[in-house]
C-alpha cells in the first residue's frame, strides 16, 4: 500500500511521524540531532523504498542485537567516535550508550507515529488514499494486489546509460570508461545516443592478419548507425531511454513484449504484435499469425463454419492491451500459458456470432495451439468462476484493474 501512494500522501505521514516524535522522544526534538538520516527527501527516494528498507534495518538490528541498547546501523553514528581518544573513559562510554539509547528512543517513536499516521489514512480514507484503497478493492481475488507493489518496486528511476555497440553498462565496463553521446542526434533529436570510450580491437584487412587496431565503439557502429542518424531511434537496447518501456525491468516483462512495444516511435497498443516464437508454430497458427501481421487493427481472426474469416476487434484501449499482452505469450511463449484465458474471452464474445459457435472456436485453437488447447480452456473458465463469479473471465478483470491501478500510478 505505502509504494501505491503519491509523493505528497507519503511526505505528509513521514512529516506526522517526525513531528510527533520530536513531541514524545525523551529529549522531544532535540532527539532528532542524533538521527540526521530521518529526513524527508532521503527516506522518499525509490518512490518510498527508502522507508521500507529503513524499517527492515531497524527490525534486522534489533532481532540480531546482542547488546542493549542495540544501535542502528547509520554512515554517521558509525563514526561518532572516531576522534574521541582510545581507550574509551568511563565518562565516554556512559554518554555514548545514553546517545545511544535516545537516538533508538526516537527512532522508534518516529516509526510508531508515522506507521500510525499511514494507517488512520487508510481506514479513514483520506483524499491522498481513498483511491488506493479503492483500487485494491478492485483487484481483490485477482492476485494483481499482492502483485502490484512488487512491480512498483523493482521500476527504474532512470534509463540505464548503455553504449550503442557493445551494449555493456558503466559497471560492466569497469572504471576509466567514459561515455560519449552522438552530437548530431543530439541536435536534431535530443535524443542521447551513447558510446563508450573503451577501445575495441578490430584487423585490417589491408594489413597482416596479425596486424590488430584498436578504435572507440562509435567508429566500430558508424557503418550501421550512419543509415538513420539523426533521423531515427537507437537500437532501443532493454533498460535505456530508446526503450519506450525502461522502466520495466528484464525479470518484470518478456522480450517477445518489450521487442513488440518498441516497434514504433511511441508506444501504441497496435505495436504489441504476435512477437517472436519461442517454439515451432503450427501451420495453423503461422496462418493466424501473418493475418494478424498484415492486418494490424484486428486483434485476432476466427473462421466460421464455412471457413470465412471473421475480424476480432476489441475497442476498449485498456481491453485491447490486456487481450493482446497475452495474445503475444500464446503465440510467442514457449509454455503458451496465454492461450486458456485468451480463448476464454473470445469463446465468451463472439459465441453465437453468425457462422461461430463454442465448439468451432474450440476446434480452430486445437489447431494453432495443439491438442491441450481445449483443456486449457476449460480450465481457465473452472477458474474464473471459482475466483470471480459473475461470468466474468480472467482477462475482463485484469483489464479492470489495469485501468484502475493505471489511473492511479498516472496521478
Amino acid at each position: 500500500m505505502w509504494l501505491l501512494l503519491d509523493d505528497n500522501e507519503r511526505k505528509k505521514c513521514l512529516l506526522e511521524g517526525l513531528v510527533e516524535a520530536s513531541k514524545r522522544a525523551f529529549w522531544d526534538e532535540d532527539g532528532r540531532a542524533v538521527c540526521p538520516e530521518l529526513t524527508i527527501t532521503s527516506l522518499l527516494k525509490k518512490r518510498g523504498n527508502a522507508f521500507l528498507k529503513f524499517l527492515q534495518l531497524f527490525k534486522d538490528t534489533q532481532k540480531s542485537a546482542d547488546t542493549i541498547p542495540f544501535a542502528v546501523p547509520s554512515e554517521w553514528w558509525d563514526h561518532a567516535l572516531d576522534d574521541v581518544d582510545k581507550p574509551l573513559s568511563s565518562k565516554d562510554k556512559f554518554m555514548h550508550t545514553l546517545l545511544t539509547s535516545s537516538r533508538n528512543d526516537f527512532i522508534c517513536h518516529f516509526i510508531l507515529q508515522a506507521i500510525k499516521a499511514i494507517s488512520r489514512d487508510i481506514v479513514d480514507e483520506s483524499e491522498g488514499t481513498k483511491p488506493i484503497v479503492d483500487a485494491m478493492e478492485s483487484c481483490r481475488g485477482s492476485g494483481l494486489a499482492d502483485g502490484w507493489p512488487h512491480i512498483i518496486e523493482n521500476l527504474r528511476d532512470k534509463p540505464i546509460i548503455r553504449c550503442e555497440n557493445c551494449e555493456k553498462s558503466a559497471e560492466e565496463l569497469g572504471t576509466g570508461v567514459r561515455f560519449m553521446v552522438c552530437a548530431i542526434c543530439k541536435t536534431k533529436m535530443n535524443l542521447n545516443i551513447h558510446y563508450c570510450s573503451k577501445q575495441a580491437p578490430f584487423r585490417s584487412i589491408c594489413r597482416p592478419v596479425t596486424h590488430v587496431f584498436a578504435r572507440n565503439c562509435q567508429k566500430e557502429d558508424w557503418k550501421r548507425h550512419k543509415a538513420h542518424c539523426g533521423k531515427e531511434g537507437s537500437k532501443r537496447i532493454p533498460g535505456t531511454a530508446g526503450d519506450c518501456a525502461w522502466r520495466i525491468p528484464s525479470s518484470l516483462l518478456p522480450d517477445y513484449l518489450r521487442d513488440s512495444l518498441n516497434t514504433g516511435d511511441h508506444f501504441e497498443v497496435t505495436n504489441l504484435g504476435p512477437g517472436k516464437p519461442r517454439f515451432r508454430r503450427s501451420s495453423a497458427l503461422q496462418r493466424q499469425v501473418s493475418m494478424l501481421e498484415t492486418d494490424k487493427d484486428a486483434d485476432y481472426i476466427l473462421f466460421s463454419s464455412s471457413g470465412e474469416p471473421v475480424r476480432f476487434v476489441v475497442d476498449d484501449p485498456w481491453m485491447k492491451l490486456t487481450f493482446r499482452s497475452m495474445r503475444a505469450t500464446a503465440m510467442s511463449d514457449a509454455r503458451q500459458m496465454g492461450v486458456g484465458p485468451m480463448a476464454e474471452y473470445l469463446i465468451k464474445v463472439m459465441n453465437g456470432y453468425p457462422g461461430l459457435s463454442r465448439e468451432i472456436m474450440l476446434r480452430q485453437f486445437v489447431d494453432e495451439y495443439g491438442p491441450d488447447a481445449r483443456a486449457e480452456v476449460v480450465q481457465s473458465e473452472r477458474k474464473s468462476a471459482e475466483r470471480l463469479g459473475g461470468g466474468a473471465t480472467f482477462l475482463e478483470a485484469m483489464s479492470r484493474n489495469m485501468s484502475v491501478m493505471g489511473q492511479v500510478l498516472g496521478r
